[in-house]
């Protein structure tokens, strides 16, 4: 699959007296500009940059926390989480 091109939305927007601005729909419509999102602000040879923070995968703590050696099996992580939930070997489900 070919990668596809990066496109240039160029929109105006104006600064509010308290420093704020509006990103306009057309960018926002890209999941770019959800409420909360986070920018970095950088500004290049007279322009203004807003970067999107890249938001941290909530799940990366965990990684390689069973891996060791070789890993586990399918059968031990099914065991291991049974136990961890509180299940015994006679439980069905």
């Amino acid at each position: 699959m070919k990668a596809q091109p990066k496109t240039r939305v160029r929109t105006r927007t104006t600064v509010t007296s308290k420093g704020q601005i509006t990103i306009p729909i057309s960018i926002r419509r890209t999941g770019v500009g959800v409420a909360g999102a986070q920018f970095d602000c950088k500004e290049e040879g007279g322009e203004i940059r807003l970067i999107p923070v890249a938001k941290e995968n909530p799940f990366l703590k965990y990684a390689g926390i069973e891996r060791r050696g070789k890993g586990r099996t399918r059968k031990e992580l099914v065991q291991w989480f049974r136990e961890w939930r509180g299940h015994d070997e006679y439980d069905r489900y």
